[in-house]
């Protein structure tokens, strides 16, 4: 599956543009690596896509740009979010009476990729978002947003054997898929993620 890039994108990889493009994949590495090499954690800051509106929260996560963070999680509104605390679920439920819907949250994800000051941004979401959108479909939207992946802490290991992307189909798309398990989750579950991460894959020239 192909998708046509964004004007962002595009102007992102136009000769002589402010910054040089890179896949989004490999911006997240890198973003991440430079903190390790700096002997630091990440600082990767979360907002709800759409709160309290749209123009608040463009703005809200500019200014976690610009106070040093390292990854953008944005979080588009669902309306069933059964592991989320109270703050996040009243969040989340005002942004959806106002409308805000996974295509508006990738517009302004778009919106967000498109200045090269921004640091990386995945989206933080439940896979019932991307199962009712379809798997390749979502992926060649994230991609087309300039996204450098997504978090999906509602997806088990075992649903990945149909229909979710392989590490190679995912990095055709220059997207990144980090499993993440919840703090409930045994310990072999947190080590699985370290032994099949997609992160370090590469598709061939």
């Amino acid at each position: 599956m192909t998708t046509s890039p964004t004007p962002a994108a595009v102007a992102r990889s136009a000769p002589g543009s402010a910054a040089a493009w890179r896949p989004p994949a490999e911006r997240l590495e890198a973003r991440l690596a430079e903190a390790g090499e700096q002997g630091r954690a990440a600082l990767v800051t979360y907002g709800v896509a759409g709160y309290p509106d749209r123009d608040t929260a463009l703005a809200a996560f500019r200014a976690m740009a610009e106070a040093g963070a390292d990854v953008l999680e944005v979080g588009p509104p669902y309306s069933d979010p059964l592991i989320d605390g109270p703050v996040i679920q009243r969040a989340v439920q005002a942004a959806l009476d106002r409308g805000s819907r996974l295509d508006d949250v990738l517009a302004m994800v778009a919106e967000l990729t498109a200045d090269p000051a921004v640091p990386p941004v995945v989206l933080l979401l439940y896979y019932h978002l991307i199962a009712h959108r379809g798997v390749e479909r979502f992926a060649g939207d994230l991609a087309a947003a300039g996204a450098c992946g997504a978090v999906v802490p509602t997806c088990h290991r075992r649903r990945r054997g149909t229909g979710w992307p392989r590490p190679d189909e995912s990095a055709s798309r220059r997207s990144s898929w980090p499993p993440r398990p919840r703090p409930t989750h045994g310990s072999k579950r947190w080590h699985a993620p370290a032994v099949g991460s997609s992160t370090r894959r590469r598709p061939s020239a």
